[in-house]
């Protein structure tokens, strides 16, 4: 193809890429994906999601997502596959044997993805809920707070409800993109006390891992909403000692 004057396009280097995996040969699908960025080529959300889904099939989690971090970094934005292969590979595969694999990815290099997700199963969460949970912190520090809204309601319609977590996540990424006065108008809130809290630790992890530890804006507005809710604690207590 090549010696006939013709270049090959996305489609034909996402099919060989395809070829690789189905072939069983992972570093050959890598190797023709970076010699397809070197091209100037950028991939689509089909080439991104054949590499993600294939390394969670071979279990090679880290690897799916570096891929999927990477897919985000560069502004594709992921479909129901690629949602789907990552919550199929973080739930079907040993808690134990990720956490290894987490641990030793994160010596080499940092990923909010496997960090977040190592932090929440560590603190006791569901495998489901912590793969979503890391999905979604992804999508809002990438910029994609629609994408993760549209998937909060999909899996809202599957049964699995806006936690402490998930709020803390999209409250980021709404004031990350500079609209902290409109966040009530955008995600609903029903939080109680405890949830707040737990809210606000999350909070203060994301800071940890994006912000040096500096208090983002998402933060001082859970840190204004725990102080609210204590002094209408405090509000009802005195009340019921009045009476």
């Amino acid at each position: 193809m090549i010696k006939q004057g013709r270049k090959p396009n996305v489609v034909t280097y996402t099919s060989l890429i395809y070829g690789f995996f189905h072939k069983g040969d992972s570093r050959g699908a890598v190797k023709t994906f970076r010699e397809m960025q070197s091209c100037g080529m950028e991939p689509n959300v089909v080439t991104y999601s054949i590499l993600i889904g294939n390394f969670c099939k071979e279990g090679k989690l880290a690897k799916a997502v570096s891929f999927f971090e990477l897919m985000l970094k560069n502004k594709c934005i992921p479909n129901d596959v690629t949602f789907h292969y990552l919550v199929n590979g973080f739930t079907n595969n040993e808690p134990g044997a990720i956490l290894e694999e987490v641990h030793e990815s994160q010596e080499n290099e940092k990923s909010i993805f496997l960090g977040f997700f190592g932090r929440m199963i560590s603190d006791g969460w569901s495998q489901k809920a912590a793969v979503y949970n890391s999905i979604n912190i992804c999508l809002c520090h990438n910029g994609m707070v629609k994408t993760a809204l549209q998937l909060c309601d999909k899996f809202v319609n599957k049964g699995i409800f806006l936690d402490s977590v998930s709020f803390a996540g999209l409250l980021y990424g709404i004031c990350l993109e500079g609209r902290s006065k409109e966040w009530e108008n955008i995600i609903s809130f029903d939080l109680k006390d405890q949830e707040l809290q737990t809210s606000l630790k999350y909070s203060l992890i994301l800071d940890d891992y994006l912000h040096q530890g500096r208090p983002s804006e998402a933060t001082l507005v859970l840190q204004s909403l725990v102080e609210e809710f204590k002094s209408q604690d405090q509000e009802v207590d005195l009340t019921d000692i009045k009476t």
